[in-house]
């Protein structure tokens, strides 16, 4: 199966009560992939990317930290599935894989400085392509006219 890196590229809350937003870009290519999420699951990774830059504590700074002091290594943070409007990820941990939410998973990467990967088939299924050269405010326009419905055949949207 193949994959492919991942990039954060932008955070977004919205105030007129759509869910927050999570912007992954394809590392050397053209498209991105947005994760709609939950304010708990915002909240992660906000966190996470405060504590990289202030050393604040934070749960996945706790994590990361026990990781270390234990001499184990975060080796992979991979989104390996979406189904139903629902993205799914796995950590790997010394070759143990562990499920958990795209936030979380987001989150020890960006405290772990662990790249994060992509299956072809997530991307293909909920990636956005962006043109060559376009920039971020094209991109924020179409985010304000799609709705996570958008992108579920049930309407649910998310992640679990």
């Amino acid at each position: 199966m193949s994959t492919l890196e991942l990039r954060l590229l932008e955070l977004r809350v919205n105030i007129g009560g759509e869910p927050p937003l999570i912007v992954l870009q394809e590392v050397g290519g053209d498209r991105r992939l947005p994760i709609w999420t939950d304010f708990d699951g915002m909240t992660s990774v906000v966190a996470a990317t405060e504590a990289a830059k202030a050393e604040a504590v934070c749960a996945q700074a706790l994590i990361v930290d026990l990781l270390v002091a234990f001499e184990h290594k975060l080796e992979a943070v991979s989104i390996v599935d979406y189904e139903d409007g629902r993205f799914f990820a796995e950590i790997t941990v010394d070759k143990h894989t562990f499920n958990l939410r795209p936030t979380d998973a987001i989150a020890l990467s960006i405290l772990a400085g662990c790249r994060i990967t992509c299956t072809e088939k997530v991307l293909a299924a909920a990636g956005v392509f962006s043109e060559a050269g376009q920039e971020v405010e094209r991109f924020r326009e179409f985010l304000d006219s799609v709705k996570p419905v958008d992108f579920s055949s049930d309407g649910l949207s998310g992640e679990s």
